[in-house]
């Protein structure tokens, strides 16, 4: 019949260790008395010095709660600003289009195109508001916006009737233009 394996919990093994270590008990006695093998004696001894700066090492805070709320206030806090900074972006741009006037289905000129661009990239740099919200703020498709980035700076060009030198162009120089 093979005998029954004993488990000792780490308290039993640092009450053996102890008697050992500190009373001064031959580990022979101790082992004949628990029914255990030299070698694991050892073992146990030899893990114990090898994890036992954990013992010196200082605990860390385990009441993580004031920081917690610290961190929770702070978090609210930076909402509650990037909330009101988009509000108050939105009444600038809202602003803004007053002075700029009607943006959709109009020709804007090209000086009030390259402002609209030009505050678009100021005002999304720095409060770290994404363009795609000014565009839809500012009510211009987003096509037209990414256009008007492109020609940035350019004379607005069309292939609309212009005016010559002399008026208007007509008869036989707007046939010409026709056929170009």
């Amino acid at each position: 019949m093979k005998k029954q394996r004993k488990h000792y919990t780490p308290e039993e093994k640092v009450a053996i260790l102890r008697r050992h270590l500190v009373e001064g008990v031959p580990i022979s006695d101790l082992c004949d008395e628990r029914g255990l093998q030299p070698t694991v004696f050892y073992r146990w001894q030899k893990e114990f010095f090898e994890n036992g700066a954990a013992a010196f090492q200082q605990r860390r805070r385990t009441n993580h709660q004031p920081e917690q709320e610290r961190i929770a206030y702070l978090e609210q806090k930076i909402q509650t600003k990037d909330e009101v900074l988009a509000e108050l972006m939105a009444e600038h741009v809202a602003l803004k289009k007053k002075s700029w006037g009607t943006l959709t289905r109009v020709w804007v000129p090209h000086d009030t195109r390259d402002q609209i661009v030009d505050f678009v990239r100021r005002w999304s740099r720095k409060t770290e508001i994404g363009a795609g919200r000014f565009i839809r703020w500012l009510d211009v498709t987003a096509s037209k916006f990414y256009g008007w980035r492109e020609r940035y700076g350019k004379e607005n060009e069309h292939n609309r009737w212009f005016p010559g030198t002399f008026g208007w162009r007509i008869g036989r120089s707007r046939r010409s233009l026709r056929s170009t």
